[in-house]
């Protein structure tokens, strides 16, 4: 117990101090029973804090907690908004708006507009965000930069590049809607024309790129496949920090330009840039995709001299790197050697490389430590199955998708191929043409 009430019971103060410190719902729930003992159920400042604090742990807990109140006021609906806009059902943040929308005597603020519309970001429920468009418009509330800005997201993410574009154009204030957010929601769909009709307001206007501001436009270029756009806002940037650097490094290494991102992270330590984790990230997988066995192991090494302690991601880039290369017992070994346990992605980063030189023994002993170790995907069995094939032992292959069917079929993935025998997770990207966009499964 958290404290144990008294006859007289604790001072509203002292139950509202301790909510602020709650980090679970069990500890949530030992308050509220104190809440009810003591006669404090009917306070509706106190009831609000309880609201506020468990619908951030446990949204089925504050929504029976809210299902008792017989008047909430906005705060708490607000509170259960949030709640459900976060939690592993945000649709359900659609009925308590239509609910809050028909009470008698609450008007909604900008808040219940920023959470809904989140949620529907999140179910992309492009039906429910453009309806709350227009009770925004109708209401006032569209002129609020935050609510404005959120709309825009959800436009993006949903692909739904010319309702964003036009959102964007009729804003009075367009320096305000220029943000970090609203940039990386057009690189995740990419929205190229909203993006680069951000980009070219920021131009035109005068606007000064900042880091913040300069990041973002680096970013959603990058991401977008306009590289020369991201290298052209780089150099005009007035000041850079290391994310900036980062960002940019980054654009290179994903587009190929491999020797690009190598220059240029050596660049940012000759003006006096102190690289970080993400950084040395970003270098590694470059070196990793572009096959730079000296570059990549002289740039881990330099992380050690920064004093930065790799984690398993970075270890997992230099495996990739000499799994690429054919040096599959390097690899292996410094898997082995690995001062933190490794993560599966690294053995199956591994494995993948068996697969390409058809090394079925070592694939086969690190299928059997994933099998020991971690949690199966599908993929595994695909991979050590290709390394048979690759190997010219077609017998194993097939014995081996015997035996792997039906935990392929318990996975819920989809099958492709002409006997339905090679299972894979299906992947999910949204590209733009024409002002819309349009997902693509593979």
């Amino acid at each position: 117990m958290l404290f144990k009430p008294s006859n007289f019971g604790p001072h509203p103060s002292t139950i509202v101090s301790i909510l602020k410190s709650c980090k679970q719902i069990t500890e949530i729930s030992q308050i509220h029973g104190c809440i009810i003992k003591t006669g404090l159920d009917n306070d509706p400042f106190i009831i609000s804090k309880l609201l506020l604090s468990s619908s951030l742990q446990d949204i089925k807990y504050a929504a029976s907690v809210f299902k008792q109140i017989d008047n909430p006021n906005l705060f708490m609906y607000n509170c259960i908004l949030r709640g459900f806009s976060i939690s592993n059902n945000p649709k359900q943040a659609f009925s308590v708006f239509n609910n809050l929308r028909a009470k008698d005597g609450i008007f909604l603020d900008q808040f219940s507009f920023i959470t809904t519309l989140k949620a529907c970001g999140r179910e992309l429920a492009i039906f429910n965000g453009q309806m709350i468009h227009g009770l925004a418009l109708r209401s006032g509330h569209l002129f609020f930069i935050n609510v404005k800005n959120t709309l825009l997201r959800v436009y993006s993410v949903c692909g739904r590049m010319f309702d964003a574009h036009n959102l964007f154009d009729e804003s009075p204030e367009r320096n305000d809607v220029v943000s970090w957010n609203t940039l990386m929601a057009c690189a995740a769909s990419g929205a190229i024309n909203i993006g680069l009709c951000i980009g070219n307001y920021v131009e035109e206007e005068g606007i000064p790129l900042d880091a913040v501001i300069g990041t973002a436009l680096v970013n959603m270029y990058a991401k977008c496949g306009v590289l020369n756009k991201a290298v052209d806002v780089f150099h005009r940037m007035e000041s850079k920090d290391v994310k900036c650097w980062t960002a940019m490094i980054s654009g290179y290494g994903v587009h190929g330009f491999t020797q690009d991102a190598i220059r240029l992270f050596y660049q940012m330590e000759e003006e006096g840039f102190r690289p970080n984790e993400v950084t040395f990230l970003t270098v590694l997988s470059a070196c990793s995709h572009g096959g730079l066995i000296t570059e990549g192991t002289s740039c881990f090494e330099k992380m050690i001299q920064y004093g930065i302690l790799p984690k398993v991601e970075h270890y997992g880039c230099i495996i990739d790197l000499f799994g690429r290369a054919g040096l599959l017992e390097e690899a292996h070994d410094l898997i082995k050697s690995l001062p933190i346990k490794g993560d599966a992605t690294a053995w199956r980063a591994l494995l993948s490389a068996c697969r390409v030189y058809g090394n079925v023994e070592l694939g086969e002993c690190v299928k059997g430590i994933l099998v020991g170790s971690y949690n199966q995907l599908p993929t595994d069995s695909i991979l050590l199955s290709s390394t048979y094939a690759i190997a010219g032992r077609l017998q194993d292959q097939t014995r081996m998708q015997a035996m792997e069917k039906e935990m392929l079929k318990r996975a819920g993935i989809r099958s492709v191929g002409k006997e339905d025998k090679m299972l894979k997770e299906a992947g999910y990207s949204i590209i733009e043409m024409e002002n819309e966009g349009f997902d693509h499964n593979s």
